[in-house]
Formats: structure tokens, C-alpha cells, sequence
């Protein structure tokens, strides 16, 4: 067991098969090839580039600027339905799409 203070007074205790729980979680997430099918940001991420090995920093970064490009990076497996959604403009793919910097 690992014990985390989060204040002075109180201890939380958190087991390791919760912390094995949460590095397997991470370690198949990043396992999953996806695709970011939003617009080319200059000097950041291209349209349909494929991510086998997790999201690089650099696109975290621009994630913690602009949130919305969460919503366009997509599994390849969800690759088909994800591109015709963004063929309509009212879907929320294509709503996001649209509001992402490119600059």
C-alpha cells in the first residue's frame, strides 16, 4: 500500500493494484493508433496523420491551448464513421473542425 497526504490532517490510501490499474489503462491507450482528422495547424499537426505510439508532446501542448482537437483525434477503427460525420455540417465533428486555429 502507498499512502498520498492530501492535506495535513488526512491520508489517502491507495493500493498498487490501483496504481497497476491505472499504468495498464495508460499503456493500452497509447497502444491504439489513432488519426487526427482536423484541419493542418501550421507547424503543429498535419490533416490524417497516424499516431501509433500515443499523442507526442508537442500536440498535448496545442491540446492544452486549443481542447477541442481532443475531439478529432479519433481511433482508426472509428476512422470511416468519424470522416462521414465531418461530410455534414451540422454534426459536432464538423462544428469542431471548424473552430480549430490553424495558425
Amino acid at each position: 500500500m502507498k499512502k498520498a497526504v492530501s492535506n495535513i490532517n488526512e491520508e489517502i490510501i491507495v493500493s498498487d493494484s490501483d496504481t497497476e490499474r491505472e499504468v495498464k489503462t495508460i499503456k493500452e491507450n497509447c497502444k491504439t493508433t489513432v488519426v487526427y482528422i482536423g484541419p493542418t495547424i501550421e507547424n503543429i499537426v498535419t490533416q490524417n496523420i497516424v499516431f501509433n505510439n500515443g499523442i507526442p508532446q508537442y500536440l498535448r501542448e496545442e491540446m492544452l491551448k486549443q481542447p477541442l482537437i481532443s475531439n478529432l483525434i479519433v481511433p482508426i477503427g472509428q476512422l470511416a464513421g468519424a470522416r462521414s460525420e465531418l461530410r455534414n455540417p451540422q454534426s459536432t465533428l464538423s462544428i469542431v473542425y471548424n473552430k480549430i486555429k490553424t495558425k
